[in-house]
């Protein structure tokens, strides 16, 4: 089983939603189906899950219900992420460029 570590937004990567977010945007985010395939599908793969976000600790259970109702299969949820305009890192890849399963692990295998 592989234990890679995979790290996804949630709001704007996985579903519609605010940078952040508050209890009523949450509760009304709409998934990114093809997006939460790919997720489910690294998953199955054995590729650890974690979801990482900009929303305050506060909105957890919302969240988690969330993600349950759409499915999302994950490993841990860290609130919280720092706000930024832009993150640079030697790791990173834009969900807008990512449309099947193969495209994430060709990122890997480099």
């Amino acid at each position: 089983m592989n234990k890679e570590q995979i790290f996804f937004d949630i709001d704007n990567t996985l579903c519609t939603g605010e940078v952040g977010g508050t209890l009523e945007s949450c509760k009304k985010c709409k998934p990114f189906t093809d997006k939460i395939k790919i997720v489910n599908s690294l998953k199955d793969k054995g590729y650890s899950i974690i979801l990482y976000t900009a929303r305050d600790i506060k909105l957890k259970e919302v969240t988690e219900n969330w993600l349950k109702d759409a499915r999302v299969k994950f490993d841990l949820v860290i609130y919280n992420k720092p706000r930024f305009s832009i993150l640079i890192d030697d790791r990173v890849e834009n969900i807008r460029n990512i449309s099947s399963i193969e495209d994430v692990i060709q990122h890997i295998v480099k």
